[in-house]
């Protein structure tokens, strides 16, 4: 059968198909003959495609099939059949070996908190730590009440003049003693014309602070024909 199918391929026109179509069932009747006769048989296809059957080797002209009582050439293959039912399950294999340790997983969530634990005994003091910085400066208090003042002194100096000249500066300076401090401090003048040719320069204490005095400084504004003095006085606190 399988030389059969290859009759009509070899003809590449209508004509050699029909006469190859038409040697086909002569094929068939050799082919029941020589299998009854034996074997042995050749079948030969001619240039036009004509299929024979010979009882020797084809001649060079033609092409063998093969003989006959021989499987012919492979056909193509052809397309799968339909998928067969599924088999019942195979008897269970032996346990194979253990694989190798695969990496660690990643972390799971982290649990709810347990129940707290009791209190632990108190542990020695800690050394001492190093001082913190100073805080920022607190508001000023409310002014509390004046205390005792203390004794107070009044350290005067007179200076006296029988005379000056216009312009002439006259001045004098009380000061405190070592113990005391200077409060505040004045002057006073006095002659026996008229202080208006008199006026004041300055009057306060004494510069720097630590000279512990009151001064005052006077200038003559016209000329004075008469004794006059200056006095500078200065209040002191005796410190106790």
């Amino acid at each position: 059968m399988a030389n059969s199918d290859t009759i009509p391929s070899a003809g590449p026109n209508r004509r050699r198909a029909a006469t190859g179509m038409i040697a086909a069932p002569v094929v068939f009747g050799l082919l029941m003959a020589v299998n009854a006769a034996g074997a042995g048989a050749m079948l030969c296809q001619k240039p036009n495609g004509l299929v024979i059957l010979r009882g020797g080797p084809c001649k060079p002209h033609e092409t063998s099939l093969g003989s006959l009582g021989e499987p012919g050439p492979t056909g193509p293959l052809g397309s799968p059949g339909p998928t067969g039912p599924p088999g019942g399950p195979g008897l269970t294999g032996p346990s194979g070996s253990p694989g190798p340790v695969g990496p660690p997983g990643a972390p799971g969530a982290a649990g709810l908190p347990g129940p707290v634990g009791p209190t632990g005994p108190m542990g020695p003091p800690g050394a001492a730590g190093l001082p913190g910085a100073g805080g920022p400066a607190g508001p000023p208090g409310p002014t509390g009440p004046p205390g005792p003042l203390g004794t107070t002194l009044v350290r005067t100096n007179t200076i006296t003049f029988s005379a000056a000249a216009n312009g002439m500066v006259v001045s004098s300076q009380a000061v405190c003693e070592a113990n005391e401090r200077l409060l505040s401090g004045g002057f006073f003048a006095d002659s026996a014309n008229d202080l208006s040719h008199l006026s004041v320069i300055q009057s306060g204490p004494l510069i720097p602070a630590d000279r512990n005095g009151w001064v005052v400084e006077m200038v003559a504004t016209a000329a004075i024909n008469a004794p006059f003095s200056v006095t500078a006085s200065a209040l002191c606190l005796v410190q106790e």
